[in-house]
């Protein structure tokens, strides 16, 4: 009922018929009854006419052929005689009411991609969207665990979970939104972080793409010159920063989680295997500026800013579309990085400043 309502939950169905089988005939396929008032509830989501909904018994004709129906049907019971007319008009109200509802599994889906955005490691990146207990070790023929989702859950992890569940087993979503108060409150201490040292590296790529300096598009700073290779390691200080600055936060028993981890894998090195990118980009701008190759040690520069701001570009779109789905916006709980200004844009390279492209706000 669940999957059935959520796949309707934005169409406007001309009719739904909802067929309940009757109570004693579960037993044929060794079942127990379900509570019927608990699995109408997902019809709550439903946003329909009057009279659109109607809510039966099943016939003899309509039940699945796996059931081996007794010789009589004078045993078999209507189910909804468990629910009053109160809780069925209460129910019926609900659907055919004019306000919109809130989807809890819609809100889930947006709160879990920002939270992938944070975890660059595609193994821990998808463990995030599986339930308690799933994705660990060799059921996805892995040789290790997830650190952080072990005897300890790292606190985005477990609070991501108890969003879940409120969202899409509970479909509770005053709960959800409590839960994913907990989570954006955390992440956005590493936002802080990131966005800091994102904003410290821009402005020091502004100065530098002036005339004569090491950013200019046509033009380029002596070669040899102290000032240069000044200009060159200020900006390997600000990139190791930025780089850093994505790494997650972790308490000590997440921290612990991870060192056990060590002894399967080495985590620095999976991060680096998945990530290529990344880090492969670091390295050689590292190498060249030891190599004294200034023009290639720009262009490496670049490349490692433009595939760092790729992770950052990421968090500040799902983070643009974290309360798409929240009908009532004083009930968010929480407002993320409410005063960023910050581009979504990379760095337009071959543009002298100040005219470094548009500046698109997160609202």
């Amino acid at each position: 009922m669940d999957d059935f309502c959520r796949a309707i939950s934005s169409s406007s169905p001309a009719s739904i018929q909802v067929c309940v089988i009757p109570k004693g005939i579960e037993a044929a396929v060794d079942k127990e009854h379900d509570v019927i008032f608990n699995v109408l509830e997902p019809l709550k989501i439903l946003l329909l006419k009057a009279e659109v909904l109607k809510i039966r018994d099943a016939k003899v004709s309509e039940l699945p052929n796996v059931f081996d129906f007794p010789a009589s049907s004078q045993t078999w019971v209507s189910c909804l005689d468990e629910v009053s007319e109160m809780e069925q008009r209460q129910l019926l109200q609900i659907v055919e009411s004019n306000a919109p509802v809130e989807h809890g599994f819609e809100m889930h889906a947006a709160l879990l991609k920002y939270c992938q955005s944070f975890e660059r490691c595609p193994p821990f990146n998808n463990d995030m969207a599986l339930w308690e207990g799933e994705g660990h070790g060799d059921r996805l023929g892995r040789k290790y665990n997830n650190p952080y989702k072990g005897t300890e859950y790292h606190s985005v992890e477990r609070g991501l979970q108890r969003a879940k569940n409120a969202a899409e087993a509970d479909n509770d979503v005053l709960a959800f939104k409590v839960h994913r108060e907990n989570v954006l409150m955390y992440l956005e201490r590493q936002y802080g972080k990131i966005n800091n040292c994102s904003n410290a590296l821009l402005d020091f790529i502004k100065e530098k793409k002036r005339l004569g300096c090491l950013f200019h598009p046509y033009t380029r700073p002596v070669e040899d010159s102290i000032d240069l290779e000044k200009q060159l390691y200020h900006a390997k200080l600000l990139l190791d920063d930025y780089a850093m600055s994505f790494e997650r936060e972790a308490p000590t028993p997440i921290k612990i989680q991870i060192l056990r981890e060590q002894r399967f894998v080495h985590l620095p090195k999976l991060y680096d295997e998945t990530n290529r990118g990344v880090d492969v980009a670091i390295r050689r701008f590292n190498t060249a500026i030891d190599k004294k190759n200034n023009k290639k040690t720009v262009l490496l520069f670049q490349k490692a800013v433009d595939t760092l701001d790729n992770q950052l570009i990421r968090i500040r779109q799902a983070g643009r579309d974290l309360f798409e789905h929240d009908l009532d916006i004083s009930s968010r709980g929480v407002d993320i990085h409410p005063c960023d200004p910050s581009s979504i844009d990379h760095v337009v390279w071959d543009v002298e400043e100040p005219e470094i492209g548009p500046n698109l706000a997160i609202i």
